[in-house]
């Protein structure tokens, strides 16, 4: 799924034993997500850079209620499991959940 993303210049549902039947482009989509989100992406991600999670993720959401991070100088892992996530990033996570219960 990985490699036909590339190939393919999008995120899609993969068929590796129907070649003939159309894949689901997820991203065509994002504008029936209408839950509360919360996006976060590292300015220094080489994978998903911010500007492109930003443009082609988070502003397509359908979601009135939804709140955009970009982590400045994070790299994709480091969001999850840097040595600075649980001081940096978690607890931002933690604030956004706790204002929507």
């Amino acid at each position: 799924q990985f490699c036909d993303a590339v190939r393919n210049k999008t995120f899609r549902e993969f068929h590796v034993e129907d070649a003939a039947r159309k894949p689901y482009v997820y991203a065509d989509h994002y504008d029936r997500i209408t839950l509360p989100a919360l996006v976060l992406a590292g300015t220094k991600d080489l994978l998903a850079c911010d500007d492109t999670v930003r443009q082609y993720g988070y502003l397509k959401l359908g979601s009135r209620d939804k709140t955009y991070i970009a982590m400045r100088n994070y790299g994709h892992g480091d969001i999850l499991i840097g040595e600075k996530a649980v001081t940096q990033v978690y607890p931002k996570i933690l604030n956004w959940l706790k204002a929507h219960r």
